[in-house]
């Protein structure tokens, strides 16, 4: 599978990724362990995309 990015979903993408931080930061602010537990979830939840979307050998 080859994924084509342009500059704009590159930046898309780091959008994204700076709202997921900045909510996290904002619960952190309400819970430290609810943060916690979001971004060891989101960090799941992003390695099972990154093993759907691999090549197989």
């Amino acid at each position: 599978m080859h994924i084509h990015m342009t500059g704009k979903g590159f930046l898309g993408g780091l959008l994204i990724l700076l709202a997921v931080l900045v909510l996290l930061a904002v619960v952190w602010l309400i819970n430290p362990a609810w943060s916690i537990a979001a971004g060891l979830c989101l960090i799941g939840l992003v390695k099972g995309l990154f093993a759907l979307l691999k090549p197989s050998d």
